[in-house]
């Protein structure tokens, strides 16, 4: 398995690792290599790298700081932009599909089943489907598809240890990220700031190894350090929180009818019925 192996039929399969870990990135051949589906190693970007004002990286450090309380972390910036690194890659192919991994992912579903099947549920209401993430809350299934629930949730979906993307999801994520002021996972999950059509694939396909990760360590060795909150801050904080609360649930409930009223007009049935094939896809 080389860094440039051709992509399994219509998804482009590619994952992020660090240069120099070879551990992490043997581990991720090894899952892969018996299912026969083709690996991209994506060279990530490291925080070392991440050199000056982070201005000019697009950070706003003053929002950032006021969400996260505390100041962007050079390894968080360093995510963003290996994330936007193999999503410009992707889009530089032909593929339709891109199925990204961090190179902690540990296959915990029947990964080639779905991937044959993606084209046959992509009818225009998804941008990103996420196939881990650390919370998910109660979730609404919108849409069901062989043995899998495409769901909703009106909470967080943290982590980005796997993401699959269409070409319209990667090119709205990258100028999403033109403006950074979130960690990657959690201003990808802000769908009503972003506009991103974005699901969660049920039961997870992949589940995170629990080895610590760079941003981890670094906000360990940070955690003494924080910014101290004033009483300004902390009514800023609550009044974009629940700005972000209320606009969630709009968006939500918006996501859910439209997914709606695509069913019925591709099939004429119930939002969880199977859904379409390729040639059905709006």
């Amino acid at each position: 398995m080389t860094d440039e192996t051709p992509p399994a039929g219509n998804v482009d399969i590619f994952c992020i690792n660090i240069a120099g870990d070879v551990e992490r990135r043997a581990s991720m051949q090894r899952q892969f290599a018996p299912l026969g589906l083709p690996l991209t190693f994506v060279e990530a970007v490291e925080g070392s790298d991440i050199c000056g004002d982070l201005d000019a990286y697009g950070v706003n450090t003053g929002r950032f700081s006021l969400f996260c309380a505390r100041p962007p972390l050079r390894n968080e910036i360093a995510c963003i932009l290996s994330h936007k690194k193999a999503l410009t890659r992707f889009l530089e192919g032909p593929c339709d599909y891109a199925l990204v991994l961090e190179d902690d992912a540990v296959i915990a579903g029947d990964i080639k089943a779905f991937l044959s099947n993606l084209a046959g549920i992509d009818e225009g209401y998804w941008e990103i489907l996420r196939l881990y993430s650390k919370r998910q809350g109660k979730a609404r299934v919108v849409r069901r598809f062989a043995d899998f629930n495409i769901t909703l949730s009106l909470k967080y979906s943290h982590g980005a240890v796997a993401n699959c993307y269409t070409r319209r999801g990667a090119q709205k994520v990258i100028e999403c990220f033109s403006k950074i002021y979130s960690p990657y996972d959690v201003q990808l999950g802000q769908a009503w700031e972003n506009g991103i059509g974005m699901f969660n694939v049920e039961p997870a396909l992949f589940r995170h190894s629990g080895t610590p990760s760079r941003i981890d360590l670094q906000k360990a060795r940070g955690r003494k350090t924080g910014s101290a909150r004033t009483a300004t801050t902390l009514f800023s904080d609550l009044a974009w929180r629940l700005r972000g609360s209320l606009l969630k649930r709009i968006r939500f409930y918006t996501q859910i009818l439209k997914v709606r009223r695509i069913a019925r007009r591709a099939h004429g049935s119930a939002p969880t019925s199977t859904s379409a094939t390729a040639g059905d896809r709006k």
